[in-house]
């Protein structure tokens, strides 16, 4: 398969390989069959249905989305990178799940120390430097200079109501229902529930720190 995705990129280098595997195991196609006998001839590899995965793609976008706003925060607060710090993560039973099955993969790609969890809102720690995603609020303790962490959040609640408000735009705008696919409808409903989510973390947030 790696070969037929590869040879529109590197025809020459990939046909050779195919013909030098033809040799070596010409039967490994579905069921032993026999390969095609040139590689720019052999059918293109065909989606498995098998192998889609919704739960785990969404599980993967927002581990991703936590460790790519952890290390945004590091930068930000100009944490040195072989410092290893704290996170402590607000949410609910799925997403608290979803992470601590998946906690060593977060602490070696973000340099985390450890990871503490709770299901109930409680005072964010002082010092401490809150991003969301997907509902999730995560705190990566003792890193914050509070004014800076202040104007931060208010200007990323700020990003956070424009795109609210142009989803919202979107979704009064009955031209829009009448001719856009359901699909894209219900994506940008679901865009729009994550963005209110995030804004009220956020929110919440800077409400601790000016407090």
């Amino acid at each position: 398969m790696l070969l037929r995705l590869l040879h529109p990129v590197a025809p020459f280098i990939t046909e050779a390989i195919w013909q030098k595997l033809n040799e070596v195991s010409p039967a490994r196609g579905p069921g032993d069959e026999p390969a095609e006998r040139l590689l720019a001839t052999a059918q293109w590899p065909m989606a498995d249905a098998r192998a889609i995965h919704p739960a785990a793609e969404k599980d993967f976008a927002l581990l991703a989305d936590l460790i790519r706003k952890i290390r945004n925060a590091r930068t930000e607060h100009n944490v040195l990178p072989s410092r290893k710090v704290a996170v402590r993560v607000e949410a609910a039973a799925a997403e608290a799940a979803t992470i601590a099955r998946n906690v060593d993969l977060m602490k070696s790609q973000a340099n985390l120390s450890e990871v503490t969890f709770s299901t109930e809102a409680e005072a964010p720690p002082a010092d401490s430097a809150a991003v969301a995603a997907g509902g999730v609020k995560l705190y990566v303790l003792d890193i914050i200079d509070r004014p800076a962490e202040i104007a931060r959040l208010a200007k990323q609640a700020e990003t956070l109501r424009r795109g609210i408000a142009s989803i919202e735009g979107k979704l009064s705008n009955a031209g829009f229902l009448a001719k856009a696919p359901a699909e894209l409808v219900a994506r940008e409903r679901q865009r729009l529930a994550s963005l209110n989510s995030d804004l009220s973390a956020v929110e919440a947030a800077l409400r601790s720190l000016q407090g």
